[in-house]
C-alpha cells in the first residue's frame, strides 16, 4: 500500500507543482472516498474538442496519477447529463469534473455535494461548485477587444464615431457573459459605443444572415465587428466579402478556418487555448482533492466567490502564425492550401 502510495504522489509531482494548504497531507484514497474521478462533457456536435482533446487529457492525468476516471458524453441532452450525474454518484465519485451544458450542470452539482463530492466546474461556471478551472474568459474578451481598438487606429478610424457590430456567444453558455464583458470593458474605455447586437449560434450561415440584415438596416455602414468565436465570425466574413468590406473581425478557438482567414486578412484575430491545458489543469485538482489535500484559493483567485483557476490564451494575428505551425498546432499545408503567397510573405512554407 505504501509503494503504491508512493507512485501515486510521484505521478501528481511530474503533473506540475499545486499549492496546498499546510493543514492537510497528502493521503491514498481510503474506503471512505472513491478513489474515482466521474466526468461529463457536454457535447460533440458543437466543438470536436471535447472528445478529441479534453477527454484523452483528463483521463491520462488522472490514471497516470492512479485513479480512475469515468467520463461520460451528455451529447448535447440535459436529461441525459442528468442522468449521467446520478448514475456515477451512484456508483461511486471521489470527485466530479463537470463542463456544463445549458445549466444541467448545476443539479447535478447539487447532488454531489450533498453526496460530500466536491465539484470542479470545467471549462464553464457552474453554480454551487466548489472550484471552477477554466481559460481566462474575461482576459479572452480584453484581447478581442484590443485588436477591436488596434484595428480601427491602424485604419485611421477614431472608435468613439467608428461603427462596431457584436456578435456575442450562445447565451446558455455561461462563459460568453464573462468573455463579452471583458471584450466591452476596452473597447468602451476607447469610446466604442456598445451596441446590443445579437448572439450567435455557431452557424455560419445563420450568423450570416442575421449580420446581413443588421448591416442593411445601418445602410451598410461598418467599421468593425467584434465576434465571439470563429464559426460565427466565417458567417460575418461572408456578408463582409460578398461587399468588398474589409475591417477588423475578432473570433477565438484558432480554428482552421479562423487560421485561414487571419491569414488572408479577413479576421485580424483569434484566441489560442489550448485544451489541453486545461484538461491538465482541472486533472491536477482532481488528483489533489482525490488525495485528500486542501487546495489554498489564495494562489489563484476567485469568481463570484468560487476559486478560479485561470488557464492562460494567447492572441494570434498574421505575426503569430508562423510560431503557431512551428508549434504544431496547425500544419503549414493545412493553413496554406491556396494560399501559399501569403505564407511565403510571411515565411511559412
Amino acid at each position: 500500500m505504501k509503494s503504491a502510495s508512493r507512485a501515486r504522489l510521484l505521478a501528481v509531482a511530474a503533473l506540475g507543482a499545486l499549492a496546498l494548504s499546510a493543514c492537510a497531507a497528502p493521503a491514498s484514497p481510503g474506503a471512505s472516498a472513491s478513489s474515482r474521478a466521474c466526468i461529463i462533457l457536454p457535447d460533440s456536435a458543437s466543438a470536436p474538442r471535447w472528445e478529441r482533446d479534453d477527454r484523452p487529457a483528463l483521463t491520462k492525468a488522472i490514471e497516470t496519477a492512479g485513479f480512475t476516471a469515468a467520463v461520460r458524453n451528455a451529447e448535447g441532452a440535459t436529461g441525459s447529463y442528468e442522468q449521467f450525474g446520478e448514475e456515477l454518484l451512484a456508483g461511486g465519485c471521489g470527485v466530479m469534473i463537470l463542463a456544463d451544458l445549458d445549466r444541467a450542470a448545476e443539479k447535478v452539482a447539487r447532488s454531489a455535494r450533498a453526496a460530500g463530492v466536491p465539484v470542479i466546474a470545467y471549462d464553464r461556471p457552474v453554480k454551487g461548485a466548489d472550484y471552477l478551472v477554466a481559460f481566462d474568459h474575461q482576459n479572452t474578451g480584453r484581447l478581442q477587444g484590443e485588436a477591436i481598438v488596434d484595428g480601427l487606429l491602424a485604419a485611421g478610424k477614431d472608435p468613439a464615431t467608428s461603427t462596431v457590430y457584436f456578435v456575442g456567444g450562445s447565451p446558455k453558455d455561461t462563459s460568453a457573459s464573462l468573455v463579452r464583458a471583458g471584450a466591452v470593458s476596452v473597447m468602451s474605455s476607447a469610446g466604442i459605443v456598445v451596441g446590443a447586437g445579437f448572439d450567435g449560434t455557431g452557424d455560419p450561415e445563420n450568423t450570416a444572415s442575421r449580420f446581413a440584415r443588421e448591416l442593411d438596416a445601418k445602410g451598410g455602414k461598418v467599421d468593425a465587428v467584434w465576434v465571439m468565436n470563429d464559426r460565427d465570425a466565417v458567417g460575418v466574413i461572408r456578408v463582409l466579402d460578398s461587399r468588398g468590406i474589409v475591417v477588423p473581425v475578432t473570433g477565438q478557438d484558432a480554428t482552421g478556418e479562423g487560421l485561414r482567414n487571419v491569414l488572408r486578412g479577413t479576421q485580424s484575430t483569434t484566441i489560442v487555448r489550448v485544451y489541453a491545458d486545461e484538461a491538465r489543469e482541472a486533472a491536477k485538482v482532481a488528483i489533489a482533492l482525490l488525495f485528500g489535500s486542501s487546495l489554498d484559493p489564495s494562489t489563484h483567485g476567485f469568481l463570484d466567490g468560487t476559486p478560479y483557476h485561470k488557464v492562460p490564451v494567447e492572441r494570434i494575428g498574421q505575426a503569430q502564425l508562423p510560431a503557431l505551425v512551428a508549434k504544431g498546432y496547425i500544419d503549414a499545408a493545412t493553413l496554406c492550401s491556396g494560399l501559399e503567397e501569403q505564407c511565403a510573405a510571411l515565411g511559412i512554407d
